[in-house]
């Protein structure tokens, strides 16, 4: 005789059947989507190689929108984001319509975010404090890359590659570029302390003793307080004058530092 079902064996049957079909259901859907994403992660990383490759025409033809646009598109790619900063700092070397250009398409910006997503690579980190070093150029561009947090993102970059010595160069280059206002600012945000560092960690490098030199004289012009405040990281203003003894600066130094 034929064996009837249950209705409990029949509803333990329809369940399995159900769970059979939910499970296929959702491989395939893992299946379709795990491509999908890993087709975009490779579109957007083919999109920013290209973009790469067109860098250094774009510098040459002096298109800056369509540089600070790649930077803001593509900010993990720390190639890029080396590249076009590298673009930029030559750029913005010697020409006075660029310094504005490059602020009102928010380049600024846009090289302060390259320093805050990348601040293990050493080359980002250069080519940026490069580009702004050379916009402080300008004076409304001090006050902005400063409002901007400019000053940290530069004294950060010295304290995390403190043997890197063309990125020390390149930040102390920033330092002494400075407004009255910004005085006050780097004091307060440690760049007195990272020049020293700068100068007793490359005592050797003329051009960097130079550079914070010239940093440190802008900052204690009419500014007692950070006379005091050099003097105090330093030990004393004595043995400034001698690590800064081949520095151009040295003179204007010591007739800022005698105490």
């Amino acid at each position: 005789m034929p064996q009837h079902s249950t209705a409990k064996e029949e509803q333990e049957r329809a369940d399995a059947e159900f769970a059979k079909k939910l499970q296929m259901q959702l491989q395939m859907e893992g299946e379709a989507h795990a491509p999908q994403g890993q087709q975009q992660v490779e579109s957007v990383q083919a999109h920013a190689d290209a973009f790469l490759m067109t860098i250094d025409g774009l510098a040459k033809a002096g298109k800056l929108s369509p540089l600070i646009q790649g930077m803001l598109k593509f900010p993990g790619h720390d190639h890029v984001q080396e590249a076009a900063c590298e673009a930029l700092a030559g750029l913005v070397a010697s020409d006075d319509d660029n310094w504005v250009k490059v602020a009102a398409e928010g380049g600024i910006g846009a090289l302060l975010g390259a320093m805050q997503r990348h601040p293990s690579n050493a080359k980002v980190q250069k080519a940026a404090c490069r580009a702004l070093t050379n916009l402080t150029l300008n004076h409304d561009n001090r006050v902005r890359i400063a409002a901007e947090g400019g000053i940290s993102a530069l004294v950060t970059a010295m304290q995390g590659h403190p043997t890197n010595a063309k990125l020390q160069e390149a930040a102390c280059g920033y330092l002494a570029a400075n407004n009255t206002d910004n005085k006050v600012r780097i004091a307060a945000e440690g760049g007195i302390s990272a020049l020293v560092a700068a100068m007793q960690g490359h005592s050797t490098n003329a051009k960097l003793q130079e550079a914070a030199c010239a940093a440190l004289h802008n900052l204690t012009a009419n500014n007692a307080p950070n006379v005091v405040r050099i003097a105090a990281e330093s030990g004393s203003a004595r043995w400034l004058q001698q690590r800064a003894g081949s520095a151009r600066w040295l003179q204007q130094c010591r007739g800022t530092l005698q105490t």
